[in-house]
C-alpha cells in the first residue's frame, strides 16, 4: 500500500511538473467525483457511508480503471528498470489503466524464440502482478472524502475545479 501511494505521488508530481494534464483514467475518476459528489452527500448524511458510496458505486468503474493504472504504471516502472533499456512488448492504455502489448513493428524479429530469462513479455507483468493488490487509489479516496465533508458543511455544495 505505501509503494502504490508512492507511485500516485510521483505520478501526480512528474505530471505537475511537466505541466502535463492527469492521465485519463485518473482525470475520469477526479471528474466523476466531483461531478457526484453533492448528490451523494444530500442522500446520505453519514460522512463515511457517503464517501464509500460515491468510491465503490457511483463512480466504482471510474475509481477501478484509475487505481488500475497507478498499479500498472507503478509496474512498468518496476519491469522497465529490470529490462536494461529493452523495449517492452506492452504498454498502459491511459484510458483503461490496462496492460496492453504492443505490436511488433513491420519487419521485426520476433522474441517468440528469445529466452530473455525471466523479464520476458508480458510473462514477467503477469508474475508481478501477483505481489500487487488493486486497491482504491488513496488519493480518490482522500478526495471523495474532501468532497463530502465540503458538501456537508457548505450546505451541499462542492467547490467545482478551476
Amino acid at each position: 500500500m505505501v509503494a502504490g501511494a508512492a507511485a500516485v505521488a510521483a505520478l501526480a508530481l512528474a505530471c505537475a511538473a511537466s505541466a502535463q494534464p492527469a492521465p485519463s483514467a485518473v482525470a475520469r475518476a477526479e471528474n466523476c467525483l466531483r461531478g457526484n459528489a453533492e448528490r451523494v452527500a444530500r442522500a446520505d448524511p453519514g460522512l463515511e457511508s457517503a464517501a464509500g458510496f460515491l468510491v465503490n458505486y457511483v463512480c466504482g468503474g471510474e475509481v477501478e480503471a484509475a487505481s488500475r493504472y497507478e498499479r500498472n504504471a507503478e509496474l512498468l516502472r518496476i519491469v522497465t528498470a529490470a529490462s536494461a533499456g529493452k523495449p517492452l512488448p506492452f504498454q498502459l492504455d491511459p484510458l483503461t489503466g490496462r496492460l496492453i502489448p504492443v505490436p511488433p513493428a513491420p519487419g521485426a524479429k520476433s522474441d517468440k524464440n528469445d529466452d530473455d530469462g525471466p523479464l520476458d513479455g508480458l510473462g514477467a507483468v503477469n508474475a508481478l502482478q501477483t505481489g500487487f493488490s488493486v486497491s482504491v487509489s488513496p488519493a480518490l479516496k482522500k478526495l471523495a472524502a474532501e468532497l463530502i465533508l465540503a458538501a456537508h458543511t457548505n450546505g451541499g455544495q462542492v467547490e467545482r475545479p478551476r
